[in-house]
């Protein structure tokens, strides 16, 4: 194979390590609503678009059934409209304080561009969330040729495939086997297979290998169709080569 394009994901992948900013936010806003997350309920289904993470946290049968306690009811859709606009400001107010280059990121994209490869980003952060976390990735050396958020694909995240392909429309970059999208994930993972893209997953640095540990984590990204999993990006070259 000969790559054309790596897509990154965003927080656990190239910036903020072990995605921090949003399960501090997450803890923040249900223990407002009287029903604090538990474990790693704050990390479940990371990596969607931020609305449907909080949905999927909702219909975790634990805090569905906590939310019926405090308020007579399941959570419903007015519920979750609410939580998101909670999520929304907190997590502006304290991105950029999460949001640093992980060690190497400029080191080894400088690598892949040498090669010729083309970077481009997606996120399951939405634009004014993603646009206050760039300008500080640039100042610490990450500066991907495109970056999208599901704001421009109709709030149609992952695991659907449109921001890949919006970004190898814009990169002009196809066939999908030139490509290969890395994450943190099962929702990377899952966006990847479903693009037709190569997926490699990143562990230590990751939401899952925050919540659950390092062996779990790649047992997750494999299952979740994973071609190649790696401890750090350090790895990244050498599995890329792998590919076939």
């Amino acid at each position: 194979m000969k790559p054309k394009a790596v897509i990154f994901d965003w927080a656990g992948t190239v910036v903020d390590y072990g995605c921090q900013a949003p399960v501090v936010v997450l803890d923040r806003i249900f223990s407002a609503e009287g029903v604090p997350l538990e474990g790693s309920e704050s990390r479940h289904a990371m990596g969607l678009l931020k609305k449907d993470q909080i949905r999927e946290i909702c219909r975790l049968p634990r805090v569905a059934n906590a939310w019926q306690g405090s308020f007579g009811r399941e959570p419903g859709e007015r519920d979750i409209e609410r939580l998101v606009a909670n999520f929304t400001p907190s997590l502006l107010a304290c991105i950029e304080e999460y949001s640093n280059v992980i060690a190497g990121v400029p080191a080894i994209v400088a690598s892949l561009r040498a090669r010729g490869i083309r970077i481009g980003g997606t996120t399951g952060y939405t634009r004014p969330m993603l646009d206050l976390v760039i300008p500080k990735a640039h100042a610490q050396g990450y500066a991907p040729d495109f970056a999208i958020t599901p704001t421009e694909t109709n709030s149609l995240g992952r695991p659907l495939p449109w921001m890949i392909f919006e970004v190898m429309r814009h990169l002009d970059v196809y066939p999908p086997s030139a490509v290969v999208k890395v994450g943190d994930t099962p929702s990377d993972m899952q966006e990847a297979r479903n693009a037709g893209v190569w997926a490699i997953g990143v562990v230590n640095s990751s939401n899952e290998a925050a919540a659950f540990g390092p062996e779990v984590a790649r047992q997750r990204l494999e299952q979740a169709g994973a071609d190649r999993v790696i401890a750090t990006l350090e790895e990244l070259e050498s599995a890329m080569e792998s590919l076939a």
